[in-house]
């Protein structure tokens, strides 16, 4: 199976909670069933509840499933199991998925090379013009959206860089609330949830200054991957749209505005 590393798992974490949380149920007394494959990771894990909910972890974008009734994503039981898989690997043996898991991946697998295939040709009809100049203005749209944010987004970066990392120890809520909620209007999720991340790093951890530093990196190389993304193939040009928050559909559209012929 594709190996995962513990600093992935805690970035994925949506809280502090979450983590410690997940953290604790590495104990592999809490688990049963635990199995991978070059596509997934699962396992049942024992909660308060007499039936153990079930886990299942998609390894093309660590996207989780899990039967608790948390709201939280991913939530601790997925975390706990993806943190088992990156600290002790051995534990979840090669194995044919159950029923569940496989039907799970497979339909997302299935989705994914639905998004990636190319439309069919249609018969031209008298309100497809129509439809054409607006799909056109939204992709538009966003594109100057997005080119906005990640120009505001390069700047803020720089001036973190000139304040050095010592300060982010002192630097209030809303240095970080104020560039995410920028990001958001710049329909730029992806990107909004790193901030968020960053934020949660300063003084948590001994190596925090560490983490930050390469967070910031992975952040600063983004904004210049979009700026050149029609320099890149296809399916690393759909990974940057991804971490930015933008789904394969929508780089269609914006391919399309950004080569019109």
């Amino acid at each position: 199976m594709p190996r995962l590393s513990t600093e992935q798992v805690k970035a994925l974490a949506p809280d502090p909670a979450s983590l410690k949380a997940g953290t604790t149920l590495t104990d592999i007394r809490y688990w049963s069933n635990l199995g991978s494959d070059q596509m997934a990771l699962w396992g049942e894990c024992q909660g308060s509840g007499r039936e153990p909910y079930i886990v299942c972890v998609d390894l093309a974008d660590n996207d989780t499933r899990c039967t608790c009734p948390s709201r939280k994503f991913p939530c601790k039981h997925a975390l706990g199991l993806m943190l088992v898989a990156a600290g002790s690997p051995a534990r979840l043996p090669e194995a044919k998925p159950p029923a569940w898991a496989a039907e799970w991946i497979g339909k997302r697998t299935e989705r994914r090379q639905t998004e990636l295939r190319p439309a069919e040709p249609v018969e031209a009809s008298p309100v497809q013009p129509e439809r054409k100049k607006e799909t056109e203005r939204r992709a538009s749209k966003r594109i100057k959206l997005a080119e906005t944010g990640i120009e505001a987004l390069e700047q803020w970066l720089k001036d973190f860089a000139r304040l050095g990392l010592a300060a982010a120890q002192s630097a209030p809520a809303s240095f970080w609330a104020d560039q995410a909620a920028r990001m958001v209007d710049a329909q730029l999720p992806g990107a909004a949830r790193l901030i968020t991340e960053m934020s949660m790093l300063p003084g948590s951890r001994p190596d925090w200054a560490e983490v930050l530093l390469l967070q910031l990196g992975r952040l600063y190389l983004l904004t210049q991957a979009f700026r050149k993304l029609d320099a890149f193939p296809f399916p690393e040009q759909q990974d940057i749209l991804t971490l930015l928050g933008w789904t394969v559909n929508q780089r269609a559209a914006s391919r399309h505005d950004r080569d019109p012929g």
